[in-house]
């Protein structure tokens, strides 16, 4: 397996073949003159300080993610459920519930 290492060296000569073959065709490069002087090392030292995302943080991601969704799924359907109708009580209904201020249920 390669190593972090191997990629910016690979990056870095991929760097310098594309400003040789810029140079080599005259185009013009008055915008790469105007950039900072050290600013490709600046850009390829913070490419490669950046960490490596483990697996951990990917299921952090996603089980994120998944939470978010399962609320909102929650929260769509409890606005969107539908009002109980009200209706007759049969004998037998209110023989069993009795009047509410009974307290019976």
């Amino acid at each position: 397996m390669k190593r972090g290492g191997d990629r910016l060296e690979e990056v870095l000569a991929l760097a310098r073949q594309a400003a040789r073959r810029a140079d080599a065709s005259s185009v013009d490069v008055a915008s790469a003159e105007a950039l900072p002087v050290g600013f490709a090392t600046r850009v390829a030292a913070r490419w490669a300080s950046t960490p490596v995302p483990g697996e951990w943080e990917l299921w952090d991601r996603v089980t994120r993610w998944g939470l978010a969704l399962a609320v909102a799924v929650c929260v769509v359907a409890f606005a969107m459920r539908p009002s109980e109708p009200d209706r007759d009580l049969t004998p037998f209904d209110q023989m069993v519930m009795g009047p509410v201020g009974e307290g019976r249920s």
